[in-house]
């Protein structure tokens, strides 16, 4: 989980160091030789006790990462192990999901298996379009990164088939990166922000929005609205997630709750301050709610128009 911070923001994050504060003021309040860890984009990260910070000098914001330890690893290898045996894919992440539930993004559909955990150092992709970046990939900031190198690096049934195209079913193997999964997540986050920029559901900043910050899919298999946030007109209240993925195939706001809708699952009702979430409606196929007007929502699955009242 993480937290955002813009410019609004006016108290001090760590070492008195303001969202505000150019280059030089933040590098002097750093301290000495801090300034060889200033990226050529002006970003910087910022490790604490218990946080990760990157912050964005030349946009003036920041994501402030709270640190999670994972305590046991001997659970995470059992599943890693049967994997690597009957290379039950279906089975392999339900296991893990079920598990290690603080993974902070999770997509499993027909062509892609994206599901990473930053503070653990761990990120399992699958994809027949991006096979370069296929596996079970471990990174430096893993407590367990070496424990998992020495069992796992250079084994014979330890194997990515990335390359062979005669194979149907993507078999991963466990690889070792040499980054940050923390840092390379949230500086990505940076990068498409800065290049994408943030639209708002109803077009400005209300009491509470959804902001888009990731590009729309052309993918018939994947949702139309990426990179989904919860955000408030008060800085204080911290930005979270739409949901798991930060997904959903339609949004529409009114004053009391954020109403999105997913394919094959169903429109679900948040209420943006408590985080609650509520299915109301269940649905296989595609769903899209077209508005929502005098307590009356209009939604639209495969193909036909349908009706509820008493939506507000």
């Amino acid at each position: 989980m993480y937290m955002y911070i813009n410019s609004s923001y006016e108290n001090s994050i760590v070492n008195d160091i303001k969202i505000t504060d150019n280059k030089e003021t933040v590098l002097k309040k750093l301290g000495e030789g801090s300034s060889k860890f200033l990226s050529k984009d002006k970003t910087l990260v910022i490790e604490h006790d218990k946080i990760y910070m990157i912050l964005d000098i030349k946009n003036q914001k920041a994501y402030v990462y709270f640190k999670r330890n994972l305590e046991d690893i001997n659970k995470f290898i059992e599943y890693v192990d049967k994997y690597l045996k009957d290379r039950d894919m279906k089975t392999f992440i339900n296991s893990i999901t079920s598990t290690y539930k603080e993974y902070d993004r999770f997509i499993y559909n027909s062509k892609k298996v994206d599901l990473v955990y930053p503070a653990f150092g761990i990120k399992i992709y699958a994809s027949n379009n991006d096979k370069l970046n296929n596996g079970i990939k471990i990174y430096n900031n893993s407590k367990f990164y070496q424990k998992l190198k020495d069992k796992y690096f250079g084994k014979e049934n330890n194997k990515n088939n990335n390359y062979e195209v005669t194979k149907d079913e993507i078999e991963l193997g466990v690889l070792f990166e040499n980054d940050d999964l923390v840092e390379k997540e949230i500086r990505e986050k940076i990068d498409k922000e800065n290049a994408i920029g943030e639209s708002y559901i109803n077009g400005e900043m209300n009491d509470f929005n959804v902001a888009v910050t990731g590009q729309q899919s052309e993918d018939d298999n994947s949702q139309k609205y990426n990179g989904c946030i919860v955000c408030f007109a008060d800085p204080k209240k911290e930005r979270y997630n739409l949901n798991n993925a930060a997904t959903a195939d339609s949004i529409v706001i009114t004053n009391r709750y954020i109403y999105y809708s997913l394919n094959n699952l169903g429109i679900f009702r948040l209420d943006p301050y408590t985080r609650e979430t509520t299915k109301i409606i269940e649905n296989q196929g595609t769903i899209e709610i077209l508005s929502i007007e005098n307590g009356m929502m209009t939604y639209n699955s495969n193909g036909q128009k349908y009706y509820m009242n008493n939506i507000y």
